[in-house]
């Protein structure tokens, strides 16, 4: 994770957010904005990749998070550096399902309409070989 510009050489895949949250451990969160929230991190040794979605703007159910507490929650997982990717409407989180379609895993909302996902054009699609015996 880094800051514009970045060396982009040999870079296969990348991806972009609003701002890097944790950087070596400490929490570069900022302000006080409660929102939905999508983002990622990655531990120390750089082996693994936490992918936190936090639900927002459904009262009682959840109001969403601070980029303060999103990195405090990241970092509690393991997470070394981690970035804000978004929030709103296109925090959504979907894994392939037994049946082989998509299936949504939180409650996304959009014009104030949980469970409404927001048109959006970008994703972050992570691969995995399936474990055997889960679905």
């Amino acid at each position: 994770m880094g800051y514009q510009p970045i060396e982009t050489n040999g870079v296969v895949t990348a991806v972009s957010g609003f701002q890097i949250i944790l950087r070596e451990g400490k929490n570069l969160g900022v302000g006080t904005d409660v929102h939905p929230r999508t983002a990622v991190g990655v531990t120390r040794d750089g082996r693994h990749l936490l992918v936190a979605v936090i639900d927002g703007r459904q009262p009682f159910y959840s109001v969403g998070a601070t980029q303060i507490e999103t990195a405090e929650m990241l970092k509690q997982l393991g997470a070394w550096n981690a970035i804000n990717l978004d929030g709103g409407g296109s925090t959504s989180l979907a894994i392939e399902g037994a049946d082989g379609k998509a299936r949504l895993l939180n409650s996304p909302v959009h014009q104030g309409v949980p469970g409404r996902q927001r048109p959006c054009a970008s994703h972050l699609g992570i691969f995995a070989r399936r474990l055997e015996g889960k679905r």
